[in-house]
């Protein structure tokens, strides 16, 4: 009988390892493999003309945040998960978006 729940046991251990090193790669990991192609994607799907609302909108579908750096004449659109690695640095005139490129912050 002893034997029979050691080894019940250690599946249940066996399973929670494998299901922490699971969480780890798709919470730390994940964002640093998919990131790029994800944000590259957003930023060039971003059409010229629209506004910085409506930028912000499609953003936060995303799950990305904004960062206004001038008077809303340039943004950076990031990912909190991957700590601002993946960039895509918007140039707005007149609260209209003229320019959207994807950069990589090393």
């Amino acid at each position: 009988m002893r034997v029979g729940s050691m080894s019940r046991r250690k599946v249940i251990f066996s399973f929670l390892g494998i299901a922490l090193l699971g969480l780890f790669f798709y919470i730390g990991l994940w964002p640093f493999i998919v990131g790029g192609s994800r944000m590259e994607s957003f930023c060039s799907s971003l059409s010229n003309g629209l506004s910085v609302a409506e930028v912000a909108s499609l953003a936060a579908q995303q799950g990305y945040r904004l960062s206004h750096l001038s008077k809303e004449q340039r943004v950076l659109v990031h990912e909190p998960r991957s700590m601002g690695r993946f960039l895509c640095v918007l140039e707005f005139r007149e609260e209209r978006l003229v320019s959207a490129k994807y950069a990589l912050n090393d």
